[in-house]
Parts: structure tokens; sequence; C-alpha cells
């Protein structure tokens, strides 16, 4: 069992709060012993010929929850609600929906992983309505076409919170390896950005993974401009690991806890 004490750091002016995790010994046992299935857990597939990719929802997604689907701007969003009469009663009193946007980074749509983790945030955030995005993947949709897209949908979706008062939440993967051509929001960007919405920004880091220095950068950015977020930063972890918690991996375990812990705590700050 994992009795590990995490480390919360928190500067006395800091808007960011980080909690600093190391990694255990039985769970890199696990991990040794896992590594061989690696490929086939993050294999993505790149068969698609659409825009917004007509998903297909696993069936460990299905066993507690019905999948519905819907189009906002050519954008196809699964919606996964329980099964049961109290899915359709959630469905008219959630006041927050979480859009996911879940897969191989920006190659392939959400593995049974994925529609396993949207499935648990379902069962324990009864408080949010849980939607999975299948947002434009390469090589069918560039950078050039794939973010107006996404925006086009954006602002659908923020003219519906406005008129239904209900509040939005983003949640992600990361994409692949960074571009040596993409950069960083600027500080000024970054205030822009702050002043107009009232947002905060949570993370994990697997400190392991080639995107974590510039995921650091960033949540150093959201703190110079006094945005608010509640971090996980996991050391010798690589990427996806909150993903491997269907095979029993406690850090996985603990991760994806620790994302609905951050979730549930955000709705009680808004009450």
């Amino acid at each position: 069992m994992n009795d590990q004490k995490p480390t919360v750091v928190v500067e006395p002016t800091s808007s960011i709060r980080v909690n600093h995790r190391d990694y255990h010994i039985p769970d890199a046992a696990t991990q040794a012993l896992l590594k061989p299935f690696a490929s086939p857990i993050l294999k993505h597939h790149t068969s698609h010929t659409e825009a917004s990719p007509r998903l297909s929802p696993h069936k460990t997604a299905e066993k507690g929850c019905r999948v519905e689907e819907t189009l906002v701007d050519e954008t196809r969003i699964f919606t996964l609600l329980p099964n049961g009469s109290w899915g359709e009663k959630r469905r008219l009193a959630v006041p927050h929906k979480l859009y996911c946007f879940a897969g191989g980074g920006s190659r392939g749509p959400p593995n049974k992983d994925h529609w396993a983790l949207c499935a648990e945030l379902c069962s324990k955030l009864p408080q949010y309505e849980i939607n999975l995005v299948s947002y434009p993947l390469v090589p069918v949709s560039p950078a050039s076409t794939t973010i107006p897209h996404l925006e086009n949908a954006h602002q659908t979706l923020a003219r519906e919170a406005r008129e239904q008062s209900f509040r939005m939440s983003f949640i992600g993967d990361s994409a692949d390896a960074i571009d040596q051509n993409d950069s960083l929001p600027s500080r000024k960007g970054t205030q822009e950005v702050a002043l107009v919405s009232i947002i905060k920004v949570d993370g994990i880091i697997a400190a392991y993974d080639v995107p974590a220095p510039d995921a650091v950068v960033f949540r150093k950015r959201l703190e110079e401009c006094s945005v608010k977020g509640d971090w996980l930063e996991w050391e010798k972890q690589l990427r996806c690991f909150p993903l491997m918690f269907p095979n029993h991996v406690r850090e996985g375990i603990d991760a994806k806890d620790w994302t609905a812990d951050i979730l549930r705590s955000n709705i009680q700050r808004e009450e």
C-alpha cells in the first residue's frame, strides 16, 4: 500500500498550489511488469477521414453510462449520463459541464482508458455533466483549420452556458511532443485572458514526460499573472500515468482521485 505523504508547496503570495509526489517502489515494479503492454495501451489509429470523427463508446463506459452524441458547429460531442431515470434528472439539474479533450495527442481518438476515465468522473461527480469532445486530428486537420474549428465550437458552448446558466470546465491530456515552432502564451496574453474570464487552471505534470519543462514554465507564467490553480507534479512518471488506474496502478488511481477531488472542490468554491 502506498502510504506516502504528499508535499504541498504554497508560497505565501502565490496563486498556485503544487502537490509534489515521488515515485513509489512497489508501483515501480508494477510499471515494469506493464511495460510490454505500453504500446497497445497508448496505440492510436489514423483511419479517420472527418474533421470531427464519430467515436465508438467503449464497453467500459457503457457498463454504467448512457452515451449520447450531439453536433456543435461540426464538432461531435459525446455526453455520458448515468443509466436509468437518474441520468435524465441529472441532466436537468447539473450546474457545471466538463468538456474532455482526450486521445492520442493530436493524432488518435480516445481509447478505452480515456472512456474509462470519463465514466469514472461521471460516477464520482454528480455535479458535472461529462462530455467527451471529438476534436480534429492530423493529418486530416492541420492546426490552421483545427484552431478556427474549435474556436467556433467554444463560442457556441460559451453562449449556451450564458443562456442556460451553467459553468464550463475543460480537461485534456497532453498532445504529442511540443513543436519547436510553437510558443507559450505571452505574459500579456495570459493576463488578458485572466482579466476577461474568471478562470482557474489546474494541471498534472509527469516529470519524465517530454513536455514537462514547458508545462512548468507555463505554470510559472500563470503564477506571474495571479491565475489560481492546483497542480500535481509527480517525479519519475511518464505521460498519461493517470490513465493507468484501470490496471490497478496505485499512482494512476491516486492521480485519478486527485483530479476528481480538485474538480469537486472547484464546484464548492463557486457556491
